[in-house]
């Protein structure tokens, strides 16, 4: 594995096993295995480790989630992929927090979640950005309320939305409507 993706790969294990605030350079080389003045060789800085990061870590899982699938089957197996991936849901925490204190961060996760609005817009079908901001708010709710509840079946929760906002959205195979089993 080359250098930068082993500092990806160890960023992503930082945040989502310690939260931002814990991971310093030093850490994040720590875990990758290689010495912290790489970071600011291929990052320039800290900051930009984290904008790569994110942008690696989007390509990954929107790569994952199959985007020539037709677009109701798209949508439900990317949300309740994400959902179901341990890290993926703490990773997103993590991210946003940084925004709030990052400009670089903030603008590389506001670009994402425009990318992903764009997504769900199209595939919602009727080109309605603001109802699909508001499915992405909700997605993005849960994920939060699941860093404290991580008993909740969230991917039942979010079936229900991506029915309520996509009504082709197939039937969960291993529930009934009302979310329960």
């Amino acid at each position: 594995m080359k250098t930068r993706d082993k500092l990806i790969e160890a960023t992503v294990k930082c945040l989502v096993e310690h939260g931002h605030a814990a991971c310093s350079v030093k850490k994040i080389a720590a875990i990758a295995g290689v010495n912290h003045g790489l970071v600011h060789h291929h990052f320039g800085s800290k900051e930009g480790l984290f904008v790569e990061t994110i942008l690696a870590t989007e390509r990954r899982l929107h790569g994952e989630a199959g985007a020539s699938a037709p677009a109701q089957e798209y949508a439900h197996y990317a949300t309740l992929q994400f959902f179901q991936d341990g890290w993926a849901p703490r990773f997103i925490v993590e991210i946003f927090a940084m925004g709030a204190q990052m400009p670089a961060v903030a603008d590389a996760v506001r670009q994402m979640m425009n990318r992903r609005v764009a997504d769900v817009t199209r595939l919602m079908g009727h080109g309605d950005e603001a109802a699909a901001r508001v499915l992405m708010c909700t997605v993005l709710g849960l994920t939060i309320y699941r860093q404290v509840d991580p008993d909740q079946d969230m991917a039942a929760v979010v079936h229900r939305a991506l029915q309520a906002f996509m009504p082709a959205t197939p039937r969960h195979p291993d529930r009934a409507d009302d979310g329960s089993r």
